[in-house]
């Protein structure tokens, strides 16, 4: 089952994306780049369910600026569905960012989404917060957080 993770400000602006597996293509591709960090002409193409992956996750923001200030928890469980997927978030203390996950809506898949969204929270604090030279309304530029959060997916994601 494919995951797509996104991180999104207040502004609902797009920072970082990461498609999990990674989409395979005929031509040469680096991985360790997301789809944020590559001019358009240099995209690799993308499986047009994975633009499906995109809409459901944008969807599901209203749902999420909804419900965040109705909980104390960081993670909100299955903010939203379509079909057989499901979105669950994760927010940072003071709701300025959001950490989405579209997976299957399946309790394993849940399961897996909490665990790696937390992980990926606490990467993200420590690789682009808590970097004096990066501001949170701008694309993450980091190689080694984008090669970190494909390792957290593989630990958490796959399986």
């Amino acid at each position: 089952m494919p995951y797509y993770f996104a991180i999104v400000t207040e502004q609902d602006r797009l920072v970082h994306d990461l498609y999990y597996p990674p989409p395979t293509t005929t031509t040469t591709t680096t991985t360790s780049i997301s789809p944020t960090q590559r001019r358009a002409t240099d995209r690799a193409p993308v499986p047009p369910a994975l633009h499906t992956f995109q809409f459901v996750a944008h969807a599901a923001l209203d749902v999420i600026e909804a419900n965040q200030w109705s909980t104390r928890d960081m993670h909100l469980r299955n903010v939203d569905r379509y079909g057989n997927l499901a979105v669950s978030a994760w927010l940072t203390p003071d709701a300025s960012t959001r950490l989405l996950l579209v997976h299957s809506a399946t309790d394993e898949a849940t399961r897996a989404a909490k665990a790696f969204l937390q992980s990926a929270y606490e990467l993200y604090v420590l690789l682009v917060l808590c970097n004096p030279f990066h501001l949170a309304t701008e694309p993450v530029q980091s190689a080694r957080f984008h090669e970190q959060l494909l390792l957290l997916a593989k630990k958490h994601l796959s399986g």
